[in-house]
């Protein structure tokens, strides 16, 4: 999800759909091919308005990818996407100062606070490195590579709120006729500008993260990955 933007009784999203197909060509080799969709969806919403702060996530339901005799492959995937908007506000917080035993001249300040508004969207990249288990061969090539993250705490300070968990990186080796499966996991961090932290910690997160795209490389024993990660999360 590249945006999410708030109209009149509706919500624009835009972004992409990243495809990966592990195909088997007429020689016997694996390859792997991936394919970047544009994806815009506007959603329906009654009371939506303009300046409303929009946030949104989704997921690919389902892919189908055909081949035709150009070489071309023909996609079509299928998508769900949701859309949480909330609308900003400022809370007038009144503290009058009175003391008779010292008399004080009687103060009066004024403050403009604005609300938190527990919602976040983001993009960011990670990269890591793990040691093969299985033995290593003269020819051994990536024919596949996933990602998967999960988000398992979260903490504030100051200003700054920060997401922290692991990323999986899950890899199909070609090795001597055999396909041979590996994964490692490399630490996730995430963080972002939060409205009044303090009340940051006692607020119920909710974290969804979807992969957009996974490159690995094989150097002997050491496998390296690197991946996209898009970050959605709100609170209670």
């Amino acid at each position: 999800i590249d945006s999410a933007v708030a109209g009149n009784d509706s919500v624009t999203v835009k972004g992409q759909i990243a495809v990966s197909c592990l195909i088997l060509s007429a020689e016997g080799i694996y390859k792997t091919v991936t394919a970047t969709l544009p994806m815009e969806e506007r959603i329906s919403a009654e009371g939506i308005d303009t300046g409303f702060k929009c946030a949104a996530f989704g997921r690919v339901a389902s892919a189908t990818v055909e081949g035709g005799e150009d070489g071309r492959l023909s996609i079509d995937a299928e998508y769900d996407i949701d859309a949480i908007c909330q609308k900003p506000f400022e809370v007038f917080a009144t503290e009058d100062i009175y003391s008779t035993e010292y008399a004080l001249t009687p103060e009066k300040k004024e403050m403009n606070v604005q609300s938190l508004i527990c919602i976040e969207n983001g993009y960011f990249s990670v990269s890591g490195e793990g040691r093969r288990k299985s033995e290593r061969g003269e020819a051994d090539r990536i024919i596949h590579a996933t990602a998967d993250t999960k988000i398992d705490r979260f903490d504030s300070k100051e200003s700054t709120a920060t997401f922290t968990g692991s990323c999986t990186f899950k890899v199909l080796i070609a090795s001597g006729g055999d396909v041979i499966t590996e994964e490692f996991a490399v630490p996730v961090k995430y963080e972002c500008p939060a409205l009044r932290a303090a009340m940051m910690n006692e607020a119920a997160w909710h974290v969804h993260t979807a992969i957009s795209r996974v490159d690995c490389s094989l150097e002997e024993s050491r496998i390296t990955g690197k991946c996209d990660i898009c970050i959605f999360a709100e609170a209670d």
